[in-house]
């Protein structure tokens, strides 16, 4: 199983289309990652560390449950 990471923002629209899981190492805004599952709809898992895991809206984690997109957490 690989791992997309990804360092910015600017690297969502660099993603390959088969990518499953991916890690973002930044700080993502809510409209990062509903630009990522809307743009990436092949995506299952979404990593990010637990301090950013925080600011994540209740809104874009009901948009990744209904998707079927896990939010999987990480110590950093």
């Amino acid at each position: 199983m690989k791992i997309r990471v990804i360092n910015s923002k600017e690297e969502i629209h660099a993603v390959n289309q088969n990518e499953e899981i991916v890690h973002l190492t930044f700080k993502p805004h809510n409209t990062d990652i509903l630009t990522l599952i809307m743009q990436y709809p092949q995506i299952k898992a979404l990593q990010i560390s637990s301090a950013y895991h925080r600011t994540i809206s209740n809104y874009v984690k009901k948009c990744l449950e209904i998707r079927g997109v896990k939010l999987l957490e990480i110590d950093m």
